[in-house]
């Protein structure tokens, strides 16, 4: 290990690499990403310091299609961002995706749980089962003379391929980001150990969360209207709400002023509530920095806990 030296920094030196035509070919041909019979060009992206990539127009050998080929570099852990950015944006035309980690600590990723090793491989399993094509790739060393040793972690199996599974759209896939790295880590035991995508995608149609208080069901919804709290009574205590609203609407209105409020008669007797907390609609996480989503599910979090304390142990009247 001696002739080992660790590099902080190895993206430029990755870039660099693979943007020589012959080493880029042999890179794809050696983790099995495809047969190169010609590179016609290369190009350059830049996200940040410690992550650029490169976006290539290939022929492969046996085929008569054009190919393209996304490569994210990044320092310390791999992504999610990496992943929605190959599929959704600098990626989104092409037609094989890899994404390359160094395995080193990023300290711009602290206590960021979308830049972990296993979020990442439960992601990409969930994306890969959609046939799309991605590839995760440890770059863990490299020598005196500049040579890289790459470990294939992550690729895809063509027999989990699920054709008759579309892929998420872009705002399908932020939504599902959302409500696992930014919402549910903050949600108590049960973000406790949460590991992001181990279950796949929650798919829930704009409910981010669903829990039961006392005699009433509540729900959080963030979809093009806004985000709202949905409250209704639960199969066996129809009425309740309707009760604790007469009782004590002024209260829920002090607690949420300046919300819009609706109170809905079923035909069954069921009655729902309807809270908006704000008009924002879910397309906002287009284009949203990690900071902006980690203070809307923060606002969102303070605001439902508001709701769990008025249903679970009652706010006097003062």
């Amino acid at each position: 290990m001696n002739n080992i030296i660790i590099n902080e920094h190895k993206v430029d030196s990755i870039i660099k690499y693979l943007s020589d035509k012959k080493s880029a070919a042999n890179f794809l041909q050696n983790h099995e990403i495809t047969n190169v019979e010609s590179i016609h060009d290369i190009r350059e992206y830049y996200v940040d310091c410690d992550r650029k990539g490169l976006i290539m127009d290939i022929k492969e050998k046996n085929a008569n299609d054009a190919c393209r080929i996304i490569i994210d570099v990044k320092h310390g852990q791999p992504s999610v961002e990496q992943a929605y950015d190959a599929i959704y944006t600098m990626g989104a035309e092409c037609n094989k995706r890899v994404m390359i980690y160094t395995d080193r600590t990023n300290y711009g990723d602290r206590e960021y749980i979308g830049a972990d090793l296993e979020a990442v491989k439960n992601l990409l399993f969930e994306i890969n089962s959609n046939a799309i094509e991605m590839y995760l790739v440890k770059a863990s060393a490299i020598t005196v003379d500049e040579f890289y040793i790459y470990e294939l972690i992550e690729g895809p199996d063509n027999k989990s391929y699920n054709f008759e599974v579309a892929l998420p759209s872009q705002i399908e896939f932020l939504e599902e980001e959302f409500w696992q790295l930014f919402y549910i880590p903050l949600d108590g035991i049960l973000g406790n150990g949460w590991i992001p995508f181990e279950n796949g995608f929650l798919k829930r149609n704009g409910i981010g969360v669903h829990e039961g208080l006392g005699g009433v069901d509540v729900m959080l919804k963030w979809t093009e209207t806004g985000l709202a709290f949905h409250i209704i009574d639960d199969e066996h205590t129809k009425g309740e709400l309707k009760r604790i609203w007469n009782d004590k609407s002024h209260i829920l209105k002090r607690l949420f002023s300046g919300c819009k409020m609706k109170f809905i008669e079923q035909a069954d007797n069921r009655t729902e509530l309807v809270v908006q907390i704000w008009d924002l609609p879910i397309n906002y996480l287009i284009g949203a920095d990690r900071r902006e989503k980690e203070f809307c599910a923060k606002f969102m979090k303070v605001s439902f806990s508001k709701l769990i304390m008025f249903f679970e142990n009652g706010i006097p009247d003062y």
